[in-house]
């Protein structure tokens, strides 16, 4: 294969993935793409069958599916390979990444927290002295595989060093492997890698779902996914915090923002590739004023119990 999209999702994440594979589809993007199966159902495979190829999960435990990123490439080997996380929709064209892979560069975007860094990552990966450079996401990766054929190996070696040591949601806070896969990928790149083969995208078109970041996202047109940041064209919405706007624990905050939106426009309108009914999206997301209506009201009920609870105890 020249190039292929790659990502890991479980049965909870079935609703992201809907919506990157099919805002892949739809701004034109026909590569395949492979699914490393971290536990979906028979039903969540069925119907995204005839869009992607699943990955069955590696025989290895791990605590969290990113660990097995780099499962699907060794897997299913393509010349250029792009890793991208199941809670993105695609906003425009990517192959101006997949051409940079091919001419040899390995491609992500920074990281809200660019100069992290750990000086135990030397002793920990038992790497080469560490260098200080861009801290990137490791969200989207595009490299080329004949450029850099020893990178996907390398990067689940190291990913495997670290499955049992803590993680930022089981008390590693903000410790040297809080974000498991993302910090061995940047170990990797400021130590066996030269300086220069990993090349910063431009962190404008991709923003990372802070708080911040998701409410200056502007979305000019939902059917061709067209949004834009600060005045400059977006290419992906990534929306990488914790709970996912999905999840039942999201509930009492205002989803109405771009990712919310672009995900209900690729996973329901009637030009998806796999079209789910609108009962399939949790109501605090969906965008009639009904559901909206209901959501404000759960939010304000919700505040006004924190409220009487702070002020009674």
């Amino acid at each position: 294969m020249d190039a292929a999209f790659y990502t890991v999702a479980n049965s909870k994440y079935f609703l992201g993935l809907t919506g990157l594979i099919n805002s892949l589809r739809l701004t034109g993007h026909s590569q395949p793409i492979f699914v490393v199966d971290a536990g979906l159902t028979a039903a969540q495979r069925t119907a995204l069958a005839g869009q992607c190829e699943f990955v069955p999960a590696p025989p290895v435990a791990v605590p969290r599916a990113s660990l097995w990123k780099a499962a699907g490439p060794r897997a299913r080997p393509a010349e250029v390979v792009l890793l991208i996380d199941s809670d993105i929709v695609v906003t425009g064209s990517l192959e101006p990444i997949l051409e940079a892979a091919r001419n040899g560069q390995i491609c992500a975007y920074p990281d809200p927290d660019g100069a992290r860094w750990f000086a135990e990552w030397h002793t920990l990966y038992d790497l080469p002295p560490m260098r200080r450079q861009t801290y990137v996401n490791s969200g989207v990766v595009a490299v080329s595989t004949r450029a850099w054929p020893h990178f996907l190996d390398r990067w689940w070696e190291l990913c495997q060093r670290i499955r049992t040591h803590p993680r930022l949601y089981t008390g590693g806070r903000n410790g040297s492997t809080s974000q498991p896969d993302q910090d061995a990928f940047n170990a990797l790149m400021m130590s066996e890698f030269p300086a220069g083969a990993l090349v910063p995208l431009e962190a404008q078109e991709a923003p990372i779902s802070d708080d911040a970041n998701r409410e200056e996202i502007e979305v000019l047109e939902e059917r061709s996914f067209s949004c834009i940041r600060q005045g400059a064209p977006v290419r992906l919405v990534h929306y990488a915090c914790q709970p996912k706007c999905w999840a039942p624990e999201a509930r009492a905050q205002s989803q109405y923002h771009a990712y919310a939106r672009l995900l209900v426009r690729a996973t329901t309108w009637p030009d998806a590739p796999v079209r789910l009914a609108r009962s399939a999206i949790p109501y605090w997301m969906r965008p009639d004023p009904i559901s909206r209506t209901r959501a404000l009201l759960r939010r304000s009920a919700g505040k006004a119990y924190r409220s009487l609870q702070r002020r009674f105890t």
